[in-house]
């Protein structure tokens, strides 16, 4: 119900979510995110994706409605996580590429704007060496902090470790939507 009408919600509108105003409340920082709310509103997120947002006096505050449904220790908000610390690395290595580019597996070309950016060495596998050498457990307990309508890590010494190694092991390419979604152990799509 409510991610139908986030989708159909026109962007940067105040928007009426009294149908739906008790599942909001469920959230852990509810209180804490709505002090000072002016009116809710939809726009994209930088995953060019339509979220939840709160307009305070002097800003927008993301508010994750999928949080008020799934707990935030939920394995798949930490590995959600993992990949949101790295975004500005994969949206830097996109902004850097021509407006067609090569997809980096079955060689066809694709408009930059319908490409995903891809790791040669698979992001998870690449999370998972690194959380072995510093002996943390995916699926054990990583705090996490809700950023605007998706999740980072809470240590944010952690997190700029994470970021360094991704920075010095991965490597990136463009593909089409096809191939990267066809290489498999994946868990958020890039």
């Amino acid at each position: 119900m409510i991610t139908e009408f986030i989708k159909a919600a026109e962007h940067h509108v105040p928007i009426d979510v009294s149908s739906f105003i008790d599942i909001l409340k469920n959230h852990s920082d509810y209180i804490e995110k709505t002090t000072g709310l002016k009116y809710w509103f939809v726009k994209k997120t930088q995953y060019n994706l339509p979220g939840l947002f709160i307009k305070k006096e002097n800003e927008d505050v993301g508010f994750s409605y999928v949080h008020c449904i799934i707990p935030v220790k939920d394995v798949t908000n930490t590995k959600q996580a993992f990949r949101y610390e790295i975004s500005p690395q994969i949206l830097n290595f996109k902004n850097q590429l021509p407006s067609i580019v090569d997809c980096g597996i079955c060689k066809k070309e694709v408009n930059l704007n319908e490409c995903h950016i891809d790791h040669i060495i698979l992001f998870k596998k690449l999370r998972d060496d690194w959380c072995k050498i510093n002996k943390i457990n995916i699926k054990g307990t990583i705090e996490l902090t809700e950023n605007g309508c998706l999740y980072s890590l809470k240590d944010r010494i952690m997190a700029e470790s994470w970021r360094q190694y991704h920075k010095e092991h991965c490597t990136l390419r463009p593909a089409c939507i096809k191939c990267n979604l066809s290489r498999g152990s994946r868990d958020i799509v890039t």
